[in-house]
């Protein structure tokens, strides 16, 4: 069974020890993509674990630990890569505590995704949606365009739980625009 299919069922199972074990045991031998999509894929699935489930202060811990050494361990290697910025933004935004960040961070991460890939519509479709802010880098992103973009339908197939949470907000900040304007106009 191709990694892909095997983390998406521990997706499913809410299994955070068996998507590090995976992690774990499969990142070494992966391609540079390969492993910057299973590595933020996990790390999601672990933040949004331990938001969701109530664990013992002994299991929480550890599990902080680990999100935590995971987040240092990524860093190094994908810091510079768009994709992993805009991802990471997305992730820490949830919980910061874990990673041991500032406030700012995760919209920094963002930004600096946006700037390493301008023409990356999601991007800066989820800038707009998650800080409530126009873009000081360019247009605000249309929603609509953005969910329905090449780049977006591709980075759904590869980003599992993460694209979920990511493209249904968005949707959802279209689908309040378009309430509103019906709303305005009637």
């Amino acid at each position: 069974m191709e990694w892909r299919e095997k983390l998406k069922q521990i997706e499913d199972s809410w299994n955070w020890t068996a998507a590090l074990s995976l992690y774990h045991d499969i990142e070494a031998d992966l391609p540079y993509n390969d492993r910057l999509d299973l590595s933020v894929r996990v790390l999601f699935q672990i933040t949004d674990w331990s938001l969701e489930e109530r664990l013992s202060e002994q299991e929480d811990q550890h599990l902080i630990s680990q999100m935590n050494l995971l987040y240092v361990e990524t860093m190094k290697m994908f810091s510079d890569n768009p994709d992993y910025l805009f991802s990471i933004g997305v992730i820490t935004g949830m919980y910061r505590y874990p990673f041991g960040i500032q406030e700012e961070r995760p919209k920094e991460f963002v930004r600096e995704a946006i700037i390493f890939a301008p023409n990356i519509l999601l991007y800066k479709a989820w800038y707009c949606v998650e800080f409530k802010e126009k873009l000081a880098l360019g247009e605000d992103a249309d929603l609509r365009i953005a969910l329905d973009d090449p780049f977006t339908r591709q980075w759904k197939e590869n980003k599992g739980m993460l694209a979920t949470y990511v493209l249904g907000w968005i949707q959802g900040a279209y689908d309040d625009k378009i309430k509103f304007s019906r709303n305005k106009m009637s």
